[in-house]
């Protein structure tokens, strides 16, 4: 995977997980859903003050990320960012009930750490957020009277 489509996808997985959808999230930075979509999905770019905007909204720090960088260049990924980077590479290739699972495993493996609530409640807002319902046509399993 290009570096450009791990960004991407980190991107991707920071937004559901802040529990933004990306019409709301557009809106909020005074841009297009179109446009933000097709960035997203590696098809276009996007202004630096509109990427900028976005890590605003999603309270990314990207300076301090940017000063950590320039302090530590060749500083190496840790086992710890690399089974977050196979973790939402996993969850990106599941369906819906199996990524919905696979979160709730986990929320139930640490919800009682005090130390880890924000991030509890970020994995539960990005649960709640994954559509399971199939609509339209075929109403599968439903009774008529």
């Amino acid at each position: 995977m290009s570096n450009h489509n791990y960004f991407l996808n980190l991107l991707v997985t920071v937004i559901r997980l802040k529990g933004f959808k990306q019409c709301t999230l557009a809106k909020s930075i005074d841009s297009s859903h179109t446009t933000l979509n097709r960035f997203l999905n590696g098809n276009s770019d996007i202004y630096a003050g509109t990427l900028l905007n976005i890590f605003e909204k999603l309270d990314i720090d990207f300076v301090s990320i940017l000063e950590e960088h320039s302090r530590n260049p060749n500083k190496k990924l840790s086992k710890e960012d690399h089974i977050a980077r196979d973790i939402s590479k996993v969850l990106s290739q599941l369906g819906p009930l199996q990524k919905k699972t696979l979160v709730s495993t986990i929320i139930q493996t640490i919800k009682r750490n005090k130390y880890l609530e924000n991030e509890t409640n970020n994995l539960i807002t990005y649960r709640d957020n994954i559509n399971t319902v199939i609509t339209g046509g075929n109403n599968v399993g439903s009774r008529s009277s």
